[in-house]
């Protein structure tokens, strides 16, 4: 995260010299994650004077969510006229729902037939990730097989962490090149995320997917998702969260429900209405 406001400053230069618009994209909202992650208050301190400083001296900053760009405007002091909210998207082409022949085809070639899959995906590394990944093997797990004792964990990404576990109920993946394929095989997202800023591609991937999605309103934050319409929503990671996996289990009509919902919320944040919308930002700078 150095490196990346290193490099605003650098390319600010660049800007600069050759009096072009200096544009920032800021996923996330940077010096709210240090503190959530807690580091030391040194970092918190340079890492805020850099956030700070780039932030003051582009031309235009992009959000990918009004709350972020309410937090960047209050707590830097930025005019909000400054920052337009551009949303993070998702190729609705490529995830799209999985019919059940295909699913099954899909737990067929895994390896996972008969089972009931819930996933969980992103870079494995990061530390909100890393945390959702503690819960859902320390507590969500066990809840959960209780309940369906068919329940198999689906945990992709990179740089999975050295969790000791039993390959019966839980797995990881590491980096996988098909990642819409392991999404086929699944009947339920897990989202358990406590921290973290932006909103999650992730999301945007199981909604386009038809997935039935069980997430923290932190996992949700930024998205117009709607608990019991979209997804099943809980404050924390506790007895509802599980509670409301069980649900699904039990009721393919809520399945179906937030199937239909999310696939219609996600065709609005395909990458071509995105991408309209972020020309029209830079049309508009270069006037």
């Amino acid at each position: 995260r150095r490196v990346l406001f290193r490099s605003g400053l650098n390319s600010l230069c660049v800007a600069r010299q050759f009096n072009i618009p200096f544009v920032i994209d800021e996923h996330n909202f940077e010096s709210a994650y240090v503190r959530e992650m807690k580091r030391s208050k040194l970092v918190q301190f340079y890492l805020t004077w850099l956030e700070k400083r780039t932030l003051e001296q582009a031309d235009h900053i992009l959000s990918v969510s009004e709350e972020d760009k309410k937090r960047n405007s209050s707590f830097f002091g930025i005019e909000s006229s400054k920052i337009t909210v551009v949303a993070n998207g998702v190729d609705t082409a490529r995830f799209k729902p999985a019919d059940d022949s295909q699913r099954q085809l899909a737990k067929s070639k895994l390896g996972l037939t008969g089972k009931f899959v819930l996933v969980f995906h992103g870079s494995l590394d990061y530390g909100p990730n890393k945390d959702a990944v503690t819960s859902i093997s320390d507590y969500i797990l066990h809840e959960v097989l209780r309940s369906i004792p068919k329940a198999f964990f689906l945990i992709i990404g990179r740089k999975p962490p050295s969790i000791v576990h039993d390959e019966q109920t839980l797995e990881f993946t590491g980096y996988v090149s098909d990642l819409a394929m392991y999404l086929a095989a699944s009947d339920v997202a897990v989202v358990p995320l406590r921290r973290g800023g932006g909103t999650k591609t992730k999301i945007l991937e199981y909604l386009a997917m038809g997935i039935p999605i069980v997430a923290t309103n932190k996992a949700t934050e930024g998205l117009p998702i709607e608990d019991e319409v979209h997804a099943l929503v809980s404050d924390d990671v506790d007895h509802e969260f599980t509670e409301n996996i069980v649900r699904l289990y039990e009721d393919s009509s809520i399945q179906k429900r937030l199937s239909a919902n999310g696939r219609k919320l996600a065709e609005k944040y395909d990458w071509k209405n995105i991408a309209m919308r972020l020309q029209a930002v830079y049309e508009n700078i270069q006037r």
